[in-house]
């Protein structure tokens, strides 16, 4: 662990996280700026990367952690990633058929370093309250990774811990009657993770040249660089985030592919555009309508 510290890593604050230093990292097969875009994102997750080298002796059996850990150090200023690369393409094969969704493979990016303490990082759990006829009915508990928010889902998100409302027509609430109402469902959080992953449904459905796709939309979302959920408990007043990296995809996306993925993610207090292997520091996150993925971070890595 120490000869990992000394190479990329930069203590801050004490001993109390890591920075990376900033390095590019080569699109190697020519379709893989969604993979290079999810690898800079982690990155900027200090906490995730603290957790990994305080427990380094614990978990340096796990090849894939290992392999991480020593990815994050690197001493290269541009990497390739190529090793991590391989883990993912066991799980899933059909990253080799070219550029895929980089939210679709985040869960199972996360999934490969085979934890609970790194899956709990990442978890956010929510449970669904049925509304009708005066009454109210909770549903099972949910648990994910990823959270899908269109923009206002995610302004409604901060103020009311609403992931999700639903109005159902000709909903029956007891199964022995053939009696129907009109309910609304409203999906809450609960449980907020110390990595908070929003992906934004900020994308219009067309068609072009006779295949479906997508198209972004014109108007930009200005999206909150800190989020604060108050819980009005007594274990958890109040939650507050910032924002740590945020991946944009330029262009036309389709089911086939399409488009540039790009990360803007924070290396200590500075801000760097990672574009495959093209590095560069950035004055403020971009103000655009190709926001695409949104990571948030609160965590005093003290405590971990």
């Amino acid at each position: 662990m120490e000869q990992l510290k000394k190479k990329q890593l930069v203590l801050k604050g004490g001993d109390t996280s890591y920075v990376v230093k900033p390095f590019g990292l080569t699109n190697f097969t020519g379709a893989a700026c969604w993979y290079n875009s999810l690898l800079q994102s982690l990155l900027g997750c200090e906490p995730m990367l603290y957790f990994l080298l305080k427990h380094y002796d614990y978990y340096k059996t796990n090849p894939f952690i290992k392999d991480y850990c020593e990815f994050a150090a690197s001493i290269s200023s541009v990497n390739n990633g190529y090793k991590l690369w391989g883990y993912l393409a066991a799980k899933k094969s059909d990253i080799t058929r070219g550029q895929q969704d980089a939210t679709e493979f985040f869960t199972d990016f996360i999934e490969l370093f085979n934890s609970k303490c790194m899956l709990g990082m990442f978890t956010y759990i929510t449970r669904s309250t049925l509304y009708f006829d005066g009454v109210s009915k909770e549903s099972e508990k949910h648990m994910n990774i990823v959270m899908s928010l269109t923009p206002d889902a995610m302004m409604n998100l901060q103020k009311h811990l609403n992931v999700e409302m639903e109005e159902i027509e000709g909903y029956k609430p007891y199964d022995d009657k053939e009696y129907t109402t009109i309910a609304h469902k409203v999906t809450r959080l609960t449980r907020a993770p110390p990595i908070l992953v929003i992906m934004i449904k900020n994308y219009d459905f067309t068609v072009y040249d006779g295949m479906s796709v997508t198209s972004v939309r014109s108007k930009a979302f200005d999206y909150p660089k800190t989020l604060m959920f108050n819980y009005h408990t007594d274990e958890y007043p109040t939650i507050t985030y910032n924002l740590v990296s945020l991946v944009e995809h330029q262009g036309r996306k389709s089911m086939g592919g399409g488009g540039h993925y790009i990360c803007y993610s924070k290396r200590g207090d500075d801000l760097f555009c990672f574009n495959d292997a093209h590095v560069g520091k950035a004055v403020d996150w971009p103000k655009n309508n190709n926001v695409y993925m949104l990571l948030y971070s609160t965590w005093d890595a003290k405590t971990t």
